[in-house]
């Protein structure tokens, strides 16, 4: 088992995440921060806490700080991964608007549908491009998440 720490504090980084071929992490990790990866194209199988997920396309894993996980898959893959600090949440949002906005944090993997994958994509675009206003994009973002969590996937115990 290996910890990766972050230095983030109070950003919010977003990677674009493109591998071909099999592509596995190969070591169970962690971080100090939360992740959000979407899943654009392909299929991994996420493991997180001990269990496993089969995801697909449109599929968001909601990964908390400490959790232990990795994914693996044999084929081609393409997702965006958004990391972020509890400091981070402090220092942009009240305790309501966390309340609010975080209910997709109670959850592993949420199944989203096309349109909002879409937007995902273009806000995710909005904040690299506007890093000013990248709070603002990131509370529709974390917004659209929630009020999806109803769509999620349930995972399988690790034997």
């Amino acid at each position: 088992m290996e910890a990766v720490h972050s230095l983030i504090g109070n950003k919010l980084i977003i990677n674009d995440d493109i591998k071909s071929g099999s592509t596995d992490l190969p070591y169970y990790h962690y971080h100090d921060v939360y992740e959000i990866y979407l899943l654009l194209d392909g299929r991994r199988y996420m493991i997180i806490d001990g269990n496993v997920f089969d995801t697909n396309s449109g599929d968001a894993a909601i990964i908390r700080p400490g959790e232990l996980h990795r994914s693996y898959g044999d084929a081609d893959y393409r997702g965006i991964c958004f990391n972020f600090s509890y400091n981070y949440l402090n220092r942009y949002y009240t305790p309501e608007a966390r309340a609010a906005l975080l209910k997709c944090l109670h959850t592993n993997i949420i199944s989203l549908p096309d349109d909002i994958v879409t937007e995902i994509v273009r806000l995710s675009t909005a904040c690299r491009h506007h890093p000013e206003l990248g709070f603002a994009y990131f509370s529709t973002i974390l917004g659209l998440l929630s009020s999806n969590t109803a769509k999620r996937i349930e995972g399988n115990a690790l034997t």
